[in-house]
């Protein structure tokens, strides 16, 4: 508190006060003295009139009193170490960064500070100062242009080491050092930028990141760096293109070996300046790099890339057949390997090829004939043997027959000479005549055989039938005979067909799409109706006979239902023709024998099969899981099919129901059902099945009903069931599972039904038995009992501890 007298003189210094000072207390018509220094006042000095002066003011090491205006700070005489708002007065000074500075500073060190924030805009007041030392810490924000007005005094301006911290382009040619901040100017001797983590300048002469996982483009910003004279990023996961920028660099080894890197390569081997040596570029193992024919002669390596001019260039290759094979290889061998598509366009541009053998797959298309257009093509291929027999799919016309050593039981249909493939079946003619009698044949006959123009062909004692279209007139009279053939009632002038007294094919167009077949016998002739899409057979028809074979021939069926009628025989093989085929449902027949055709595998549509109650015999074929990608639902129930479940069931990954019930299987439960990761259903029961649950079930994340009962599976209940949010159902009822139940079932949902009657189980304490038991909804004839379980005991009694129930169940068990 102060006592307002007209005084002169006023010394209030070293007297530890407080608070703020009083307007009143300074504006004194006589004070011409003040001095409140070395104090702890706040807040602002008050505001004095324009025509104020004092002789002597001092309120210096008030470090929390703050000076308003410059009209304040000319009337200080001593106004240091104070919280002025004026950043520098010529005889003042500032806090910078926490620590006050006299404005006669000529040195600003504050590096290795750890400091964050920006740097003050108006620094360069201190105009005495000739070194500022800001680096190694945290700054961010831009370096003030202002500081070019110390241009005539400042020597050393570093801020380098501060990551976030922006050098202007005005400023950069005068700081000192601005490394490892985040300038954008990469031009300057004394700068530069950071790339794959590390800090690059102009001097930077070597770069060296390889196998250290990089991803992303190659920055054509390394194009700046003017004394690069070797790069290596190879091994890595870079992709996008080579910067062309780079041909500005003296590079001597460039290595982008073995990335993902695309397009075609720059000409890096222009440059602006000249070269004082040859640059040695390795761009091996990019597959989707194309190396241009003007550059091919000056890459070092360029293996397994799509390099296209590879004829002329003694190191490289190409990759045919997803194999790299380079141009000095003699022999290409991939026979019986299961190939498909065309045959490479390229593979006969290999000069160096003594031997081509391509047979045995399923190559599809015409072989390449480009060499019919070259001069001499004939004599630079003729020690060249190429072996393309038994690829049923592949046309060899009359070019590619000049230069192919073998073709047998291909799609030769222009070389005579050899033979020709029809319906799959290699025949060599006589006499302009190709005898097909009695070979099995099934199917449409094609109308490509019209190209083989001046011949006639036998089909006697086939099943072969004509489509009822244009060519149906030109086919009938290309053949010679067709006796015991489905060819007789088809539609031509010498023929005639009626199917349930109606005639098909030669006037109608429309055929209803759902067969509901009534009673008696399917015909033959069914397989003449290749237009519907839907058979079926409902339960209460009364049906006798097998299932003829033609049924194979009616390719637009998406869905065959046949349930409770009194077909017997067996299912035909036929039926793995029809290639549109989605959903196969054949249950209640109890007349029919046989097994599941194997060539079921082969429909590549099909999404639902179910055989229930048939007595179906053998095992599952494996060619059943073939159609791995559309799968969904697979029943084979309450059949005579035996063996094991196939370990390749694991390759079904779009399965979401699985029902094995009640076969003749046995074996083990294979661990790669696991794999099915979309099962939502999983029936296995009823059968022979031992062996323990394998643990991994837990990977079924989408299980919601799981059933093993009645097995003679044993070993402990694995504690990954657990893990199985979504389940609802945990059957596993009537094994030998023995031990203590995993105290994880506890973290079941609580609407699971979970039954584990007749097994030689128990619970492992009391806290596990409640929460467990409350999860159990049966577990007769089990060791559970005697634990605390008021739905099994009645009594609700907890007497019996869980070393009791353990005493107890040996007990029981020696009896």
């Amino acid at each position: 508190c102060f006592v307002l007298f007209c005084f002169e003189f006023r010394d209030f210094h070293g007297n530890h006060l407080s608070g703020k000072i009083p307007p009143e207390l300074v504006r004194l018509d006589s004070l011409w003295h003040f001095d409140v220094s070395d104090n702890e006042f706040v807040g602002n000095f008050p505001l004095l009139p324009d025509e104020w002066e004092f002789n002597y003011l001092d309120i210096s090491n008030n470090s929390k009193l703050a000076i308003p205006d410059e009209n304040v700070c000319d009337s200080m005489w001593v106004c240091t170490r104070t919280n002025t708002k004026l950043s520098i007065c010529p005889k003042c000074g500032a806090f910078i960064f926490g620590t006050f500075v006299e404005s006669s500073a000529t040195s600003l060190d504050f590096s290795n500070r750890n400091m964050s924030g920006t740097i003050p805009n108006d620094l360069h007041y201190l105009s005495s100062l000739s070194i500022i030392d800001l680096s190694n810490n945290r700054l961010f924000g831009t370096v003030p242009d202002g500081l070019l007005a110390l241009s005539n005094t400042l020597s050393t301006l570093d801020v380098s080491n501060n990551l976030d911290l922006v050098v202007s382009q005005t400023l950069c040619s005068f700081v000192t050092d601005c490394r490892n901040t985040s300038t954008s100017v990469v031009n300057c001797p004394k700068c530069g930028a950071m790339f794959f983590g590390e800090y690059l300048t102009s001097e930077t002469t070597n770069i060296n990141h390889s196998n250290q996982g990089l991803s992303g483009t190659i920055p054509s910003q390394l194009g700046v760096f003017t004394s690069l004279t070797s790069i290596d990023l190879s091994r890595n996961r870079l992709s996008g293109l080579i910067p062309s920028e780079l041909s500005i660099c003296p590079i001597i080894f460039l290595d982008l070996s073995f990335n993902q890197l695309t397009d075609y390569i720059p000409n890096l081997f222009t440059v602006i300046t000249p070269r004082a040596e040859i640059l040695q570029l390795n761009v091996a193992g990019n597959s989707e790099l194309l190396v241009p024919w003007e550059i091919c002669e000056d890459i070092a390596n360029c293996s397994y890339t799509s390099n296209q001019n590879f004829m002329d260039c003694s190191k490289c290759g190409i990759t045919i057949f997803d194999r790299w094979i380079s141009a000095d290889e003699t022999e290409i061998d991939v026979r019986g390997s299961f190939l498909s598509g065309t045959v490479p366009f390229d593979i006969l541009q290999m000069n160096n090829l003594h031997s081509i053998k391509l047979a045995y797959n399923n190559f599809s298309g015409n072989y390449p004939t480009w060499l019919k257009k070259s001069n001499g093509a004939q004599n630079k291929q003729s020690d060249l043997s190429i072996d393309v027999s038994y690829n049923p799919y592949l046309t060899i016309d009359e070019y590619a027959c000049n230069i192919i050593t073998s073709c047998s039981h291909t799609e030769a249909v222009d070389c005579v000479e050899c033979g020709a493939n029809i319906m799959g079946v290699w025949v060599v003619p006589e006499d302009n005549v190709f005898d097909l009698s009695y070979s099995n044949i099934v199917g449409l006959i094609p109308s490509d055989i019209l190209t083989l123009t001046s011949y006639e062909f036998i089909f006697d004692g086939n099943n072969v039938f004509l489509n009822d279209d244009m060519y149906t007139e030109v086919l009938c009279d290309a053949i010679l005979s067709c006796e015991n053939t489905l060819i007789s009632p088809s539609l031509c002038d010498k023929c005639s067909f009626a199917f349930l007294g109606n005639w098909y094919g030669d006037s109608d167009t429309e055929i209803d799409p759902v067969i509901a077949l009534k009673s008696g016998n399917i015909p033959s002739e069914i397989g003449f109706m290749v237009d519907i899409t839907k058979f079926e057979i409902i339960q209460i028809n009364e049906l006798f006979g097998t299932i003829p074979s033609q049924l194979g021939f009616m390719t637009s069926l998406t869905e065959i239902t046949i349930n409770g009628t009194a077909l017997s025989g067996t299912l035909p093989t036929s039926l793995g023709n029809l290639n549109m085929l989605q959903i196969l449902e054949i249950q209640n027949i109890y007349l029919m024998s046989g097994s599941i055709p194997s060539q079921l595998g082969f429909i590549n549509s099909i999404q639902q099969i179910i055989f229930s109650n048939i007595p179906l015999s053998y095992i599952i074929p494996e060619e059943l899981f073939f159609i791995s990608s559309t799968l969904n639902d697979l029943i084979i129930s309450n059949t005579s099919i035996s063996g094991t479940i196939p370990t390749i069931i694991g390759v079904l990954t779009s399965l979401t129901y699985l029902d094995l019930n009640q076969n003749e299987m046995g074996g083990t439960i294979p661990s790669q059902l696991g794999k099915l990761v979309t099962l939502g259903d999983l029936y296995i029961k009823n059968m022979q099945f031992s062996g323990s649950i394998p643990s991994e079930i837990r990977l079924l994340i989408a299980l919601s009903y799981f059933d093993v009962s009645y097995l003679s599976l044993s070993g402990e209940v694995p504690s990954e069931i657990g893990e199985l949010n979504n389940l609802l159902l945990l059957n596993l009822q009537n094994n030998l599972l023995v031990g203590y139940l995993p105290c994880e079932l506890a973290l079941l949902t609580p609407n699971v039904l979970f039954y584990i009657d007749s097994n030689n189980v128990m619970l492992s304490d009391e806290q596990s038995a409640i929460e467990i038991c409350t999860t159990i909804d049966s577990c007769l004839d089990t060791w559970i009992i005697p634990i605390i379980c008021s739905k099994c005991l009645g009594s609700g009694s907890t007497s019996i501890t869980p070393s009791d129930s353990v005493t107890e169940s040996a007990t029981h068990s020696s009896a």
